[in-house]
């Protein structure tokens, strides 16, 4: 028998496959959104899947730390109930894989820098359905509290160290809001919800209304004043490093001072702190001053730490939560001060905090209480030392949390307490508006008391 007798055969056989492939494909047509976890950090993925031609096509799209990207993905499979496609992300390869599973896409991702794994973890997406326009205020109400709610529940990095019963707090709440719900008791009870974690980093923002978790903001104004330190006692020149938010100068004493104002660029830091030293060769002890710091990059604040550290030491870790239970966390990411390669300062160290020493500043003091010539004077850190994501609410509002945790060197946990100083002092806003920084010429005279024989 001729092949040409099974023709019609073949193609009947090749269409019912192609037929079922198409159709299995079908499924995961459409709009995909969800979070996404790796050791290194916490995003959200939305995928947008089509049919083109036949083929499967999919675009990506990233939010991770208020940084979008989207891109085509290529090298994409369906098969059956599996997925897989690769991205290239700011640099590195990525590759995605995942299976359907009651509706959902749950996967894994591996991102490779050259031929090395740079982080790996999960994710999952759920497909987006357009949701109709709420018939009355009150349900819109509802739906705000309750994504504030499942936002907190599925992806707060935090809930290892701290007792917050989320269930019953949300059963407290729940019965807040409802139909006739204004906008104010709304944003009341969404921040007394929120105000239960006791996290600086945990925030709901409106265009004109901000509520933050914690107590950053019952702080003090005016504890602290760079134009105080600047005219009465920096001796000589000012030096302003623009890219590193880096004032230094000399103190009374021999003594060298560097203020940040926070933690920007990691070279920019690493450079202002090899000036700083350079400058204040021969120098008595140097004051880092961190108060008022609104925090940044752990690694530009580790560029400052390398520079003061004897040698080597772990100071920090800190761990990506992962999607299921609120205890369960990816590997975690280590921390060391490494001082090698680097000129370092040998003199005695003193940093100053206060009530608003916050975020990278804070993880710069956990690091601080490893160095045996380091020391801590002010007061209180504000307690708020994990990376932050922030989503937009069903309204519009921008609701903002840790998506991780971090712990000091021997394991504990610092959310919600802050670093406690060596030495506590505290300026009166008073006494800075008449010109004088107390903690500041505390720290002076224990330096002084430190070099005398």
């Amino acid at each position: 028998m001729k092949i040409r007798q099974y023709a019609p055969l073949l193609v009947a056989c090749y269409s019912t496959a192609l037929g079922a492939q198409t159709a299995n494909m079908a499924k995961m047509v459409g709009t995909w959104s969800g979070p996404l976890v790796t050791d290194a950090l916490r995003a959200s993925i939305t995928l947008a899947v089509a049919i083109d031609g036949g083929k499967p096509s999919i675009t990506t799209t990233i939010i991770a730390r208020d940084r979008t990207i989207v891109d085509k993905a290529d090298s994409v499979v369906m098969a059956g109930d599996s997925l897989r496609f690769g991205n290239n992300i700011a640099g590195s390869r990525a590759h995605f894989a995942a299976a359907l599973r009651d509706g959902v896409l749950e996967g894994t991702i591996t991102a490779l820098n050259g031929v090395e794994v740079a982080a790996s973890g999960v994710w999952r997406a759920k497909p987006v359905v357009r949701a109709a326009k709420p018939s009355v205020v009150g349900s819109m109400q509802r739906q705000v509290l309750d994504a504030v709610w499942v936002a907190i529940d599925e992806r707060y990095g935090n809930f290892a160290c701290k007792r917050v019963d989320w269930n019953t707090v949300g059963k407290v709440f729940s019965g807040k809001v409802g139909t006739g719900t204004d906008d104010s008791t709304l944003f009341a009870t969404v921040s007394a919800m929120l105000g239960t974690l006791n996290d600086n980093h945990v925030s709901v923002r409106t265009g004109d209304r901000v509520f933050r978790s914690g107590t950053y903001g019952a702080s003090r104004a005016g504890e602290f004043s760079l134009d105080v330190v600047a005219k009465r006692y920096v001796r000589g020149v000012f030096t302003y490093e623009i890219d590193s938010s880096a004032h230094y100068g000399w103190l009374a004493g021999s003594v060298g001072y560097v203020h940040f104002e926070s933690f920007r660029g990691i070279t920019a830091t690493a450079d202002a702190m090899d000036s700083a030293i350079e400058y204040f060769k021969g120098a008595h002890g140097l004051v880092i001053d961190v108060r008022d710091n609104r925090g940044g990059s752990d690694l530009a604040a580790l560029q400052v730490l390398n520079r003061i550290a004897d040698k080597r030491r772990p100071y920090m870790s800190t761990r990506a939560r992962a999607l299921s239970t609120h205890d369960s966390y990816l590997s975690p990411h280590h921390y060391s001060l490494d001082p090698s390669g680097v000129v370092t300062f040998p003199g005695p160290v003193i940093v100053l905090t206060n009530r608003r020493t916050i975020s990278a500043a804070e993880n710069l003091l956990l690091g601080i209480r490893t160095i045996p010539n380091a020391m801590i004077v002010g007061d209180i850190s504000a307690g708020a030392f994990s990376d932050v994501t922030r989503e937009t609410l069903p309204n519009g509002w921008v609701l903002a949390y840790p998506l991780n945790t971090a712990t000091d060197a021997d394991g504990r946990c610092w959310e919600g307490l802050g670093v406690a100083p060596d030495i506590r002092a505290i300026n009166e806003p008073a006494a800075v508006a008449g010109g004088k920084d107390s903690v500041l010429e505390l720290a002076l005279a224990v330096l002084a008391a430190r070099s005398r024989p």
